[in-house]
């Protein structure tokens, strides 16, 4: 691990880990606004007090007491911006990066494939993303990693000190990532089978694992209990399709089985092309790594399985961001595989073997360079345009799916007034009462503004699109107009409305 020489391999893993940082920390200082989800969360932290955020969440949402606890501090300390609540899911992704090192070298103790698996991480641009993102997601990914590496460090050296660290880790995660039971589950499972044959050693690390439990009962008793949010979000992810439907032997269980693996290769992926081929990939990788490591074998595929299990009872969803947790077994798994292939090629086939080495930035790098910096709903650009042009008289009229960026951001922006806005309904199955809505406006000028547009196809026409005509159907016509991603203004004007129709 100490050796000062770099072999090719690890030149291209420092680039790529050069490379994901340098992306990281441009995502993390460019000024995007924050996306509704990102909104209805930061809400609760920044209006609340610190004895607040033990209570249930406002607008539905739940997020680990730890995570809350610290992106409180950081924006008490630092004030309360964007970019101080966007601290807490970056230092995590830098964090686990070397302790990315540390596991997957633990795992093998070999240095190139310790880089590889950093320099694949590093370059991953979904955990790019969330590095920037005001949510938990990153710091699942970082407590993942943690709790993979105390466990085999338990395991390696038995140790009273690692013994410890085992132990009190597992205790303290739980406060800070609600995925982190997934990953105690199955690596103290893993530890019992590997102390099993023991007796002495066995039963320390039954005792050991206490702790673990204490912590989860009062968890769950303090957070998860009775919680006011856990019809509703039980609903909404049933709705999502992130649960394995309950009849094993239908086919749609296997359909969604294999859906939900596919969704989880995608997502490390990025692309639909080499997601197939990592697909095909899976058993292979699987395959070498259950030959040649079973620790790799192991902790690639135990989490994985109880996260399908808790989807099947409908205890945990399995959903795009909410696995982004499991990348670094994902990572762990491909490198693995990835590195033994190399090293086959390397004395067989040294001119292939060189070039295998470029596959992670040939297939990463091209998605990353594509999206950085990330922008989702730049509703700021929006209110920026408005507040620069917005006249005493006008009125707004606020797209339901912007009123909570509308309440959060509006401060900022001193010309936008109360009183003259008017937020939207959603009527998303019965688009008409848009139409009748806009037909009661009484004021010559307008200003629409929306964000967390939703895009829906009506006879090839989006939401939108039918409001903005709306508007024109009724003798309004555009006079400024912009449009950002996730985001647009318009100003409406009607040059035939008289003080009659706004006395009306």
């Amino acid at each position: 691990m100490y050796k000062t020489r770099f072999s090719l391999l690890e030149i291209i893993s420092l680039v790529c880990i050069v490379l994901g940082i340098s992306a990281a920390f441009i995502n993390f200082l460019h000024t995007r606004s924050l996306w509704v989800d990102e909104i209805m969360l930061a809400s609760n932290i920044v209006s609340r007090s610190v004895e607040g955020l033990f209570k249930p969440l406002a607008m539905h949402q739940m997020a680990p007491i730890g995570f809350l606890l610290v992106e409180k501090g950081f924006s008490s300390l630092l004030g309360q911006h964007d970019w101080t609540l966007r601290l807490f899911p970056f230092l995590a992704f830098i964090a686990s990066i070397p302790l990315l090192v540390y596991l997957s070298f633990a795992l093998t103790q070999n240095r190139e494939y310790s880089f590889m698996c950093a320099g694949m991480f590093s370059i991953t641009t979904p955990l790019i993303y969330y590095s920037a993102e005001v949510k938990q997601y990153m710091s699942d990914v970082l407590v993942c990693i943690l709790i993979l590496y105390t466990t085999i460090r338990f395991i390696q050296t038995k140790s009273k000190k690692r013994l410890l660290i085992y132990s009190i880790t597992g205790a303290l995660v739980i406060w800070f990532s609600n995925t982190s039971i997934i990953l105690l589950a199955a690596m103290g499972t893993y530890t019992l089978f590997h102390c099993r044959n023991e007796c002495h050693s066995f039963h320390k690390v039954v005792l050991l694992h206490i702790p673990w439990l204490i912590s989860f009962i009062a968890y769950y008793a303090l957070f998860i209990h009775n919680h006011p949010n856990r019809t509703f979000m039980h609903e909404f992810w049933e709705q999502a399709n992130a649960f394995l439907p309950q009849d094993i032997g239908s086919t749609e269980f296997y359909l969604q089985f294999y859906n939900k693996v596919y969704a989880l290769i995608l997502l490390f992926t990025g692309t639909k092309g080499v997601a197939n081929v990592f697909l095909l990939a899976l058993i292979p990788a699987y395959t070498v790594a259950y030959r040649k490591n079973k620790s790799v074998f192991y902790i690639s595929l135990a989490p994985l399985l109880v996260q399908l299990l808790l989807s099947y009872l409908e205890l945990y969803p399995f959903f795009k961001r909410l696995v982004l947790y499991l990348l670094p077994i994902v990572i762990l798994l491909y490198s693995y595989s990835s590195y033994e292939a190399a090293q086959y090629l390397k004395t067989k086939y040294s001119k292939l073997w060189q070039l295998s080495l470029l596959i992670p930035l040939l297939v990463l790098v091209p998605t990353l360079l594509k999206h950085v910096p990330f922008e989702k709903e730049e509703v700021q650009k929006s209110l920026k345009v408005l507040n620069q042009n917005i006249l005493p008289s006008d009125s707004v009229y606020v797209y339901y799916g912007a009123q909570k960026a509308m309440s959060y951001y509006k401060h900022k922006y001193s010309n936008i007034k109360e009183d003259r806005l008017y937020i939207g309904h959603s009527y998303r199955k019965n688009w008409e009462s848009y139409s009748k809505k806009i037909e009661q406006f009484n004021h010559p000028t307008y200003w629409y503004i929306s964000s967390h547009q939703y895009w829906i196809d009506r006879n090839g026409t989006s939401e939108e699109a039918f409001i903005l005509n709306a508007f024109r159907s009724n003798g309004y016509k555009v006079v400024i107009q912009q449009e950002f991603e996730g985001s647009s203004v318009y100003k409406f004007k009607k040059h035939s409305f008289t003080a009659k129709d706004e006395r009306q």
